[in-house]
């Protein structure tokens, strides 16, 4: 007992930052506060381990469920469920192995190309604290004018402020979002697909591509399987969102040295704690209603594009001419490839609002003057943001700064996106 509850008398001290004294003297004794400082790597050591913690936990649920499946508990015994169509159970566990190889080297991608995650978020936030430099617009060409630095530049100062650690903050919020929101998306479609067959329209064509279909039934399926989308797609959207406020609030902290987000339960309870379910789904509306522009206009386009190529007998070639096959094959690929660009044109600036906005009620400096006034509804954050902010972080590159500029104490220009009253 004397070993242990010394351990946690270390461990308790090593994480205050403010310990009391007992000091004698010559008229008795007296309290005095000091300071104790953490071990410098105590925070970054937490974090890591949460994420294992996290990651973890979230493994064994989901092992728990998959093993579910197959088996019963009666009597206290496990009994096996018959295996009566053995093959259809093994194309189950290929899917299944499938889906969790692709979200799981989703997920993989995302925490490695975390840094530019951080970067960006923090181009939404408006946080451009490093010098600007002037150029021509398209390089060489174009008026002049002012721009921001690169995200790569961007990321470098950044490393030189706040280290790895920082690059990193918020990264096992961001991987539980990615897992969560993809295996929810994928069991809602499963559901859907099980016990609601005929939401959208009735399952005719689904094997079929649009060019073998008439325009009537082209219009039917890309109606279906936008609609279907779109559910699965919210579904996974809410469920994840608590995760992705977190995320989006560990890296905000870095613009006022905050620590007030270490780890990610601890995180997720302080927020229920302080602001309730609001604070969790901060900012769903506008990333909600991004989804929706994203789903439906790709669909849209992609629609109009098949019709197009159907129309102008883009396919009607010999079928031993396989040069006119290949051509005609990457030209609908390279069309397909650019239409999220296109639509991300309309779905971003309220991407930029669902991030301003799950800051709101955090407490956090930027969530207050000068970086932001108080917003009560997302409405007011778009207004706010409508002159020159709804496009912040749409590029890496040739970030163009149309707002006001600043000088600094070193005599260089700096964007200036702080507000007063």
């Amino acid at each position: 007992m004397k070993g242990s509850s010394r351990l946690l008398f270390l461990l308790r001290v090593s994480y205050s930052s403010i310990s009391t004294q007992i000091l004698s003297g010559n008229r008795g004794y007296y309290v005095r506060t000091v300071s104790v400082t953490p071990p410098p790597n105590a925070f970054f050591l937490r974090s890591v381990i949460c994420t294992f913690a996290s990651l973890a936990s979230f493994s064994f649920s989901f092992l728990f469920l998959t093993v579910s499946r197959y088996s019963k508990t009666k009597n206290g015994s496990r009994i096996r469920r018959p295996s009566c169509c053995p093959d259809r159970r093994s194309g189950r566990d290929e899917r299944r192995r499938a889906l969790l190889q692709a979200i799981d080297g989703e997920t993989a991608v995302g925490v490695a190309m975390y840094p530019l995650t951080c970067v960006k978020t923090l181009f939404q936030l408006g946080y451009e604290p490093y010098p600007i430099t002037q150029g021509k617009r398209l390089l060489v060409l174009g008026r002049e004018c002012y721009f921001l630095p690169n995200g790569f530049a961007y990321a470098r100062y950044l490393y030189n402020d706040v280290g790895v650690k920082g690059l990193f903050s918020g990264v096992q919020a961001g991987a539980m979002a990615n897992l969560t929101g993809g295996f929810a998306a994928h069991y809602v479609t499963k559901y859907l697909n099980e016990h609601f067959p005929n939401i959208g329209g009735k399952p005719e064509n689904v094997d079929k591509e649009h060019r073998q279909l008439d325009d009537n039934e082209s219009l039917r399926l890309a109606f279906r399987v936008a609609t279907r989308e779109t559910i699965a797609r919210f579904a996974g959207v809410v469920l994840s969102r608590p995760f992705t406020v977190l995320m989006t609030r560990s890296i905000a902290q870095l613009i006022g040295q905050e620590l007030k987000y270490n780890c990610m339960f601890a995180g997720i309870l302080k927020i229920g704690r302080e602001e309730g379910p609001a604070g969790l789904f901060s900012g769903l509306i506008p990333q909600l209603i991004a989804e929706a522009i994203t789903i439906w206009g790709i669909h849209t386009c992609t629609y109009v594009i098949e019709r197009c190529l159907k129309y102008a007998n883009f396919d009607d070639h010999d079928e031993n001419d396989v040069e006119a096959a290949q051509h005609a094959a990457q030209t609908r690929k390279m069309l397909h490839f650019v239409v999220p660009f296109m639509v991300n044109c309309y779905a971003y600036p309220f991407q930029v609002v669902s991030t301003v906005m799950a800051t709101v009620g955090s407490g956090l400096a930027v969530s207050m003057l000068p970086y932001a006034p108080s917003f009560s509804v997302w409405q007011d954050a778009w207004h706010f943001l409508k002159p020159h902010g709804l496009k912040r972080g749409a590029r890496l590159f040739l970030r163009e700064q149309s707002g006001a500029i600043s000088v600094g104490s070193d005599n260089r220009l700096y964007a200036s996106y702080k507000h007063f009253a």
